[in-house]
């Protein structure tokens, strides 16, 4: 007997690996987002503080 794994169990396994690897990036484009927001606004308040020395 073979231990081969079926095609369609190979395919649900890939898609339960995609479905993964979409969750982490979506994760990580929302910290990304949040951190782009972050700078923004550390940006924005420099930019008005040398405004008030220039």
């Amino acid at each position: 007997m073979t231990s081969k794994t079926s095609p369609s169990n190979e395919t649900q396994n890939y898609g339960h690996d995609v479905e993964l690897k979409m969750h982490t990036l979506k994760d990580e484009n929302t910290q990304l987002k949040d951190e782009i927001s972050i700078l923004k606004k550390t940006i924005k308040e420099l930019e008005d503080w040398n405004g008030d020395y220039q």
